[in-house]
């Protein structure tokens, strides 16, 4: 049986993410490292200050995707969002140590972020039909680009900010934003037949996800890790690939829920709040998560390497992988247990 292709649009969203993902997470690489060694932060001052940024740019989709459903509509927010971006990391790819300009930069990367990220998913929902089951794969396709640019950005960033300097490395990923949009806009005429949102009708539709699959990953990613600082303790070397091993298979845990939660927030066809959905979605998967990430970084953070800093990280990453299988059996049992009443209600003899 041949697959349905996808819209033409498509190709020209994947590729404005791709390189949205380039720039985001190329300068998300860097961030750190710059503000500690080139400002001279404290890692408690420069943990914080990306903490607050990371949460910052997962809450301003909330606002982005109510201003796309009453004011501008999905394509006018996703391209002003891109040139926002584009011109703060153009602004921490100047010269200027200045923390002034630090601050705005960031200022000005959150606002664009707010305005692309839960639209650039709305965009894609409007390719569809709320019963077209190209959907998903859509999404899914979406959600796989970003991966590239996201495996591609710190390698690429990294080594021009080691070879040329620090703000070469954030003008890259500057320059990566700037060519995804381009890319966008030389699709324009392809959007133009593209379906609109604001249908009367609602639709519900349920909301199932494959809770349990993306549970496993996780904590078997947090469990690597755990094993990994166990075994830097032991021998005073943790193992590169064993760190690599336990991240790339978080990454895969987010591929059994984040292409689908969008797909299914898109599907629910509500007229003028979509691009808000989305961005309570983001909230809740994004800024909670950061502003958890940077309580337990100032927990566990050491200003030096020491068997005590392995120590806190080790019992962090094992604690973690122990919950999220623990949810997992939990989840299991309570399947199990549901279809054996199941199966005991339909045995039972049925009265007249």
């Amino acid at each position: 049986m041949k697959t349905p292709s996808q819209p033409r649009a498509i190709f020209y969203i994947v590729a404005i993410q791709i390189w949205e993902y380039f720039s985001f997470y190329g300068m998300r690489a860097l961030l750190i490292l710059y503000l500690t060694h080139q400002l001279g932060f404290n890692d408690s001052h420069a943990i914080n200050l990306f903490s607050a940024y990371a949460s910052l740019v997962y809450v301003t989709p909330i606002l982005g995707g109510w201003l796309a459903d009453r004011l501008l509509g999905n394509r006018v927010a996703v391209i002003t969002g891109a040139l926002l971006m584009t011109l703060g990391h153009v602004v921490l790819g100047l010269e200027s140590d200045s923390t002034l300009s630090l601050y705005a930069a960031l200022a000005i990367i959150i606002c664009g972020y707010g305005l692309f990220k839960s639209n650039i998913s709305c965009l894609l929902g409007e390719l569809y039909a709320p019963d077209d089951n190209r959907r998903d794969g859509g999404f899914s396709l979406l959600y796989a680009a970003g991966n590239i640019g996201s495996i591609a950005a710190p390698i690429a960033c990294g080594l021009a900010a080691q070879w040329y300097g620090w703000h070469v490395g954030f003008a890259l990923a500057g320059v990566g934003m700037f060519i995804g949009l381009l890319i966008f806009l030389s699709g324009h005429r392809h959007f133009q037949q593209t379906r609109g949102v604001n249908r009367p009708a609602l639709r519900a539709v349920k909301f199932a996800l494959p809770t349990w699959g993306w549970l496993v990953l996780m904590g078997g990613g947090f469990m690597l890790l755990a094993l990994n600082a166990h075994q830097a303790r032991l021998d005073g070397q943790a193992s590169m690939g064993m760190m690599i091993a336990g991240l790339a298979l978080m990454g895969f845990a987010e591929l059994f829920i984040d292409p689908v939660a969008m797909a299914q927030i898109t599907r629910l066809n509500l007229p003028g709040v979509t691009g808000v959905l989305t961005g309570i979605y983001m909230l809740a998967t994004g800024a909670v998560a950061n502003w958890l990430a940077g309580v337990v970084a100032q927990q566990t953070t050491e200003s030096q390497i020491s068997d005590t800093a392995v120590a806190a990280y080790g019992h962090f990453f094992s604690q973690m992988g122990e919950w999220t299988l623990s949810c997992v059996a939990l989840i299991v049992a309570i399947v199990g247990l549901r279809w054996v009443c199941t199966r005991t209600t339909s045995a039972l003899p049925q009265g007249d």
